[in-house]
């Protein structure tokens, strides 16, 4: 029954859109995807297009549909929400909807081999963007190779008048662009890219929230910007930024227009944004996901900032990583060990591998911890902090590493607004229909 679900709501997207004639732009990733989709968006509206875009993380085979049709809250399970979609659909196809977006922006994700093919063919995006290929949904894939073959889809079934855009410092994208019948625009640090990113600077003179944020440069073409990013810290930001800025170039919008715009984006919660704790400490929130690509990104970030105080790597469970998840583990306590931290705490229990590897690898026993739970840990650490230390919190969303931000954050009645899954539906968990991953 599912099945036949969803391929009536793949074939009303595919008359929706045929319809409408959107400008389709797909983003997908191992990491970085609603991140990137968040700032293309931002761009493209400051800018007076007509854009929509999947909202939370519509990207699956249920999700993507219901962001082509503009529904912004999944009915879930249930049957009336489920017939409203119908009907909304048939209407659209009936009627003429006058505000439909010119430009629309779509997440596409993927857990198991075939999910990126099938979306794509369901959404056929003029523009492709893969932000990176790395072990993520190991689970459903199986190897880092297999996740490379199914996300490079939306880069090779592009038409020959589409454009592609991609990282250009990373492994074996060079053999992808090979494969791409489009249009190709590279983006990374090397100075070959197309989009240049560079000089990267975070700015924390004072622990206040008008000074937090993170600076650096844009090229292309010839043309350098300098770009600031509010309240959200190091590479990870900035390289979506970056691959959103190359999607606003490919549609010739003035790099200065994109700069500015950036100026007042406000990054997704739980994304690396930095948030003031308490006891005058500061914050790294980063609880909305993890995969050891992320984790390794977010680590070398925050080294590189050379911190004066202390540190503190406060990380979760990275899930769905299958036959693979004791060898990531392993590799994230050797890593966390090399940046000699002041504490490293460590929860859930797939984190025990982390935690042993760390301490063989030469990290004190004294300073790493385990916790079963973020509720544990965020008890642990409120009274373990004081003024001048930094914290990285990171994990995969079922670990809620967001509860930890709440206990530690300055002000937790902005909580609703600044963290990941606040809403009423977390707590009702149980016996939703999966629209994202």
């Amino acid at each position: 029954m599912r099945s036949l679900f969803v391929t009536l709501l793949h074939w009303l997207t595919r008359r929706v859109l045929a319809r409408y004639q959107p400008l389709v732009i797909g983003i997908t990733g191992s990491v970085g995807k609603t991140s990137t989709k968040e700032a293309l968006w931002h761009i493209l509206q400051a800018s007076g297009k007509r854009v929509g875009k999947s909202v939370a993380s519509f990207n699956t085979e249920i999700g993507v549909p219901l962001a082509v049709l503009g529904i912004e809250r999944s009915p879930r399970t249930s049957v009336l929400g489920w017939l409203g979609v119908l009907l909304k659909a048939g209407w659209m196809l009936l009627g003429r909807l006058e505000e439909y977006p010119s430009l629309l922006i779509l997440e596409l994700g993927a857990d198991r081999p075939g999910d990126i093919e099938t979306l794509v063919a369901a959404t056929r995006p003029t523009i492709g963007v893969l932000t990176s290929v790395g072990p993520a949904h190991l689970d459903g894939f199986g190897t880092v190779d297999a996740v490379r073959a199914e996300k490079k889809k939306i880069l090779t079934m592009l038409p020959d008048q589409g454009i592609a855009i991609m990282p250009g410092d990373e492994v074996d994208f060079g053999g992808i662009q090979k494969e791409v019948r489009a249009r190709t625009i590279t983006v990374g640090t090397s100075e070959d890219c197309d989009v240049r990113i560079f000089d990267i600077r975070v700015n924390l003179h004072s622990l206040s929230e008008d000074s937090l944020g993170t600076y650096f440069k844009l090229g292309w073409k010839g043309s350098i910007v300098p770009c600031f990013l509010p309240n959200v810290f190091g590479s990870p930001a900035v390289r979506s930024a970056g691959f959103a800025a190359a999607v606003a170039f490919a549609l010739h919008l003035n790099p200065l227009i994109v700069s500015e715009a950036l100026r007042d984006w406000i990054a997704p919660s739980g994304r690396m944004r930095m948030i003031l704790g308490i006891k005058q400490t500061l914050l790294i929130d980063d609880s909305y996901n993890s995969s050891p690509n992320a984790v390794k990104a977010a680590c070398e970030a925050v080294r590189a900032l050379e911190w004066k105080g202390r540190c503190l790597l406060v990380l979760g469970d990275m899930a769905e990583l299958g036959a693979a998840s004791l060898k990531e583990h392993t590799a994230v306590g050797k890593l966390v060990a090399s940046q000699k931290p002041e504490y490293f705490v460590a929860v859930g229990p797939l984190m025990v591998e982390a935690v042993r590897a760390a301490r063989a690898a030469g990290l004190p026993e004294a300073s790493t911890f385990h916790w079963p739970n973020a509720a544990a840990a965020g008890r642990f650490l409120q009274e373990r902090i004081h003024a001048g230390d930094l914290l990285l919190i990171k994990g995969s969303q079922i670990m809620r590493m967001e509860r930890i931000v709440k206990e530690l954050m300055a002000e937790p009645l902005k909580a609703g607004a600044l963290l990941v899954r606040q809403g009423a539906e977390w707590s009702q968990e149980e016996g939703r229909m999966k629209v994202g991953g």
